[in-house]
């Protein structure tokens, strides 16, 4: 018995594996892209490593600065997790308590 349900699960997984894995579906994004023959990979730029002239490790150019540039589509969600971040650890109530080092620690 115990053998028959879990060669049912295996194959109801196998079966239901194909249809969950892949892209997901295509949204606005993916159909403005697809009217100038474009898909999300072809969005971004990336500075070549034989350009003398461009700023590499530039001082006050952010880390982050050249991998958003590469991958635009990952800006919200990285904006958005900086923003998280700042409400949580920049909230008036926590910048007035003073920690271990004083105030806004």
């Amino acid at each position: 018995m115990l053998r028959r349900a879990l060669a049912v699960f295996v194959a109801a997984a196998l079966f239901a594996v194909p249809a969950s894995a892949g892209d997901p579906a295509p949204d606005a994004i993916d159909q403005a892209l697809a009217l100038q023959g474009l898909v999300r990979k072809d969005v971004g730029w990336q500075a070549r490593g034989t350009w003398e002239g461009y700023p590499q490790g530039h001082p006050v150019q952010a880390a982050h600065f050249d991998d958003l540039l590469a991958e635009p589509f990952a800006t919200v969600p990285w904006v958005r997790a900086m923003g998280a971040g700042v409400k949580e650890y920049l909230s008036p109530d926590k910048l007035d308590t003073k920690g271990p080092s004083g105030a806004g620690r």
